[in-house]
């Protein structure tokens, strides 16, 4: 409910499940999540803190935190809890997307996102969104060539997605080779007329530029994950 945007919903559920069983240490880490996409980080930070009390060793308990420690900007704790969360359940390829996609947006660290991107696609290649998250870091770490592949792959295991062509169109761009981006730009394009990193990007290699992504925009609350769908 909280991913799909019913947050209120969401909090009513999570607060129930804690009424239920209060000894159960996910029902407060998710609270805790409900609660910051509420905007109620006080008492997110009180449920998340609660959650690591009560199961130490949870995965899920250290990612509430996490996620608290990085909305509040406390990026030092928040990277000890991230490596944490990861830590205890190393071969589950979500925990190293979403700490990869903490590093690309919330700590602008291109590099080690890569590095954790990388890890979620050698676990389970299928998860389109891994792999174009991929292609993001290494756009963002200025390694475009390698960035290609990771967006031809992405196309190819869904055809039908705009996003994924116009950034193919930007990594082709960005490696001056806006003679192949173009048709990546209007395919994106043909796919939703009102892509605006398309259209740009399609006027930049018109016009001898190199295309460019749009500056990273921090949430105030944790980023819901792409649908969790195999193959989507």
């Amino acid at each position: 409910l909280a991913w799909n945007g019913q947050v209120s919903d969401a909090l009513s559920v999570c607060e129930r499940a804690v009424q239920l069983d209060p000894q159960n240490a996910n029902s407060y880490a998710f609270l805790a999540e409900a609660y910051l996409m509420a905007r109620r980080t006080a008492d997110a930070s009180q449920r998340a803190q609660t959650a690591v009390q009560l199961a130490p060793q949870s995965a899920e308990a250290h990612r509430a935190l996490a996620w608290v420690l990085t909305i509040q900007g406390h990026k030092d704790t928040a990277l000890i809890e991230w490596k944490q969360t990861v830590a205890l359940e190393p071969d589950f390829y979500f925990r190293h997307f979403e700490f990869g996609e903490v590093l690309r947006v919330y700590f602008n660290n291109p590099t080690d996102a890569v590095t954790e991107h990388q890890k979620a696609v050698s676990l389970y290649g299928a998860y389109i969104p891994s792999i174009s998250r991929l292609g993001l870091s290494l756009l963002a770490a200025n390694r475009p060539p390698e960035a290609v592949p990771q967006f031809q792959r992405a196309i190819t295991l869904d055809p039908g997605g705009a996003e994924n062509y116009a950034y193919l169109g930007v990594a082709y761009g960005q490696t001056n080779r806006c003679s192949q981006a173009i048709p990546y730009f209007e395919q994106a394009l043909r796919l939703d007329v009102n892509h605006s990193l398309a259209r740009q990007g399609a006027t930049d290699c018109r016009s001898n530029k190199p295309p460019t992504l749009a500056p990273v925009t921090v949430p105030t609350v944790p980023i819901p994950p792409p649908t969790l769908v195999p193959g989507k």
